[in-house]
């Protein structure tokens, strides 16, 4: 009877050594000794862009070399008979969870279980914090439209204060709700470029200006203080005007 187990590949982070081991660990079951009579079959594919990519059928001597360049996708497949064994592997960086998995297969069961085990295990020393963000995804887009909202309402009613005079503040207040809409379509691409930073997979090879993801985040980080940060210090703003008008 034959068994199959799936590996959903997601929230995970891969250098040049991790793929390294892990692409070795899942080649481990071919031998380029083994005779005719043993059906055997072995295919690496590593993508680095649209345009260029590396193939291989057999896993290569200098494994190393392969993955010193930006990566985009990997994928390997390896199956031989007597007894059956299979493994595929999809790896794709970006938000692309569909396409990242690793499957194996065969009628040798306890082989099934304990490759399985051995490749959890590997693949927990790789965890991202994508996955807290991903976990608390709604909590943070609602979080976040509504700092923006609060902040280009606030900074609206600032500016027109200073530019404004009374006749004009009241026509101001009816377009309030108009700079509300800015504020929340400034949030959505928050989001949306926040998605990008903390994608369900990320490999980090070849130069580090190459790496996305964390570049993104690097980026990103400066906003969100600020948008966390500001709404503490307006309301420590206006609790200072009162004290003073109060004396």
């Amino acid at each position: 009877m034959a068994l199959s187990k799936n590996i959903p590949l997601k929230n995970l982070v891969f250098t040049e050594k991790s793929l390294k081991d892990l692409i070795e660990s899942l080649s481990e079951g071919f031998d380029p000794s083994a005779k005719d009579g043993l059906r055997q079959r072995y295919s690496l594919h590593i993508s680095e862009d649209s345009d260029t990519a590396v193939f291989v059928d057999e896993p290569p001597k200098h494994l190393g070399k392969m993955l010193e360049n930006s990566i985009e996708n990997i994928s390997l497949r390896f199956d031989r008979g007597k007894p059956t064994r299979e493994i595929e592997l999809k790896l794709n960086n970006g938000n692309s969870s569909h396409w990242n998995y690793i499957k194996i297969s065969g009628h040798d069961e306890d082989w099934v279980q304990l490759t399985h085990a051995k490749i959890n295990k590997l693949l927990s020393n790789h965890k991202s914090n994508s996955g807290l963000y991903w976990r608390f995804h709604w909590v943070v887009s609602v979080v976040l439209i509504v700092l923006c909202v609060f902040l280009f309402v606030r900074l609206g009613r600032f500016m027109a204060g200073k530019i404004l005079d009374e006749q004009y503040l009241k026509v101001y207040s009816v377009l309030e709700s108009f700079v509300g809409l800015v504020g929340v379509f400034v949030g959505f691409a928050l989001l949306l470029y926040m998605n990008l930073a903390y994608p369900v997979m990320e490999i980090q090879t070849g130069p580090v200006n190459g790496w996305r993801a964390m570049n993104r985040r690097k980026r990103v980080k400066p906003i969100l203080w600020f948008l966390f940060v500001a709404p503490f210090l307006t309301y420590l703003g206006d609790l200072w005007k009162m004290i003073i008008i109060g004396k």
